[in-house]
């Protein structure tokens, strides 16, 4: 062979070789999205739940909450990537939760699967909505000395931005929690850290009493899991990867990466956050501050006599609670979409137009999430009694269920469905028994 063939021979190569590695860059290495799409796991989760979290968490006391911490850190992300997979085995890509559930179950106990992710879903953007009221509605009033709006609409013009968001886009969406999400993680770690020489270690040396450790184990529970929860980003990033990555391996390998990193970061600030708080502030100020209904950052506003940290922790605790709702609310119109839907098909109608169908129901989100921040409904007893045990249900229960009886996730069985199915029923009732107590 000639000189001047082999030299052209091997430029081939080499051009097959740069494509096939450029082909597969965008499935193999790490991305700006991915990064975005890993801060989206943080933002959703880091909302009204990590604000309302140290309340009943100190309240608890600290030794249920070290429990729950070493308990909840692997669940929280063997439960997610169940969810994820769940939504990856659907065999259309364009496939939503709702739709992987019928595709799984049937059209009966799809469409139960359905509720129940509405009905967990819902009252989260209630108790963000509430909660971004009650924060906005203090920082004006009390950091910023100005006159405070009317609750209707003060209520009423932060549902309207934050909806107006989610219209825009799912990439407006990832920019806007990217944004608020640097920032806040990075704010989130310097109080943690501002309040240690402020950390109270006479808790560790507390009697603890059979009761009282069982009763704040219970009650810590069911907010730890609602405050440590993403589903939707799960159902939203698999719709995302499957249209870009077609190779199933690939696929999951990426998609359980970025879950992995989203929920490392999560833990890490979530779990130092909430110690910090607990160790600073007492159970009494604590309890005073949930007949309150109001957040923990709110109560470090009011209590601080430095104005920059206080008007530092209003502005966080917004910021949170913007981050989580958007990511949630996606979620909450996926949710009520699946429900109007699967009805217009039982009817034997055709499905309304989708454009039009997210119309309506953005229209409906804004009036009721108007209303429940206008009234201020108390938030960790809607987090403890509604919204974390149909959590359970859709995150430690249903993926345990569908390993059985899906043949795409039959693979993925582990004896560790039996613990993560063990915290998922003990954490259905249990707001309600320590209550009771």
């Amino acid at each position: 062979m000639s000189t001047g063939l082999m030299a052209e021979e091997v430029s081939m190569q080499s051009e097959v070789i740069t494509a096939q590695k450029s082909s597969k860059a965008p499935e193999s290495s790490w991305t700006f999205t991915d990064t975005n799409w890993s801060l989206s796991i943080f933002g959703a989760a880091v909302g009204a739940g990590i604000l309302f979290l140290p309340i009943n968490a100190g309240i608890g006391g600290i030794w249920p909450l070290i429990l729950l911490s070493i308990l909840l850190t692997p669940l929280t992300l063997i439960t997610h990537r169940s969810v994820l997979r769940f939504c990856l085995a659907a065999k259309n890509p364009a496939s939503d939760f709702n739709e992987a559930a019928n595709e799984h179950f049937g059209k009966t106990r799809g469409l139960w699967v359905t509720f129940a992710y509405f009905a967990f879903i819902f009252p989260i953007v209630m108790a963000y909505s509430i909660g971004l009221t009650n924060t906005v509605e203090s920082l004006i009033g009390n950091q910023l000395n100005l006159p405070v709006p009317d609750r209707w609409l003060l209520s009423l013009v932060l549902m309207l931005v934050l909806v107006g968001i989610v219209t825009c886009g799912e990439k407006m969406i990832l920019k806007v929690t990217a944004a608020l999400v640097y920032p806040l993680g990075a704010i989130l770690m310097a109080i943690s850290i501002y309040l240690v020489p402020q950390w109270n270690l006479n808790q560790f040396s507390q009697p603890v009493t059979a009761e009282g450790f069982t009763k704040g184990f219970l009650s810590t529970l069911p907010i730890l899991v609602f405050a440590l929860a993403y589903i939707p980003v799960c159902s939203a990033m698999a719709q995302s990867y499957r249209c870009k990555i077609k190779n199933p391996e690939q696929l999951r390998k990426k998609t359980e990466l970025i879950t992995a990193r989203g929920t490392g970061l999560l833990m890490v600030l979530t779990l130092f956050f909430t110690f910090s708080c607990v160790l600073t502030l007492s159970p009494e100020v604590l309890m005073q501050a949930k007949q309150d209904n109001i957040s923990v950052m709110t109560l470090f506003s009011l209590q601080s006599s430095n104005p920059w940290f206080s008007a530092v922790t209003s502005i966080v605790g917004i910021t949170a609670i913007s981050s989580s709702f958007l990511g949630y609310y996606l979620g909450a119109r996926e949710g009520l979409s699946g429900l109007i839907r699967q009805a217009y098909t039982r009817s034997g109608k055709g499905a309304p137009q989708k454009s039009h169908l997210n119309r309506a129901i953005n229209i409906f989100y804004i009036l009721s999430l108007w209303l429940v921040g206008y009234l201020n409904l108390g938030v960790i007893d809607i987090m403890g009694t509604i919204a974390a045990p149909l959590m359970a249900v859709i995150l430690y229960l249903m993926p345990v269920y569908a390993a059985r009886k899906t043949e795409a996730l039959k693979p993925y069985r582990s004896k560790i469905d039996v613990l993560t199915a063990t915290v998922g029923v003990v954490c259905i009732g249990s707001y309600i028994i320590a209550a009771a107590m």
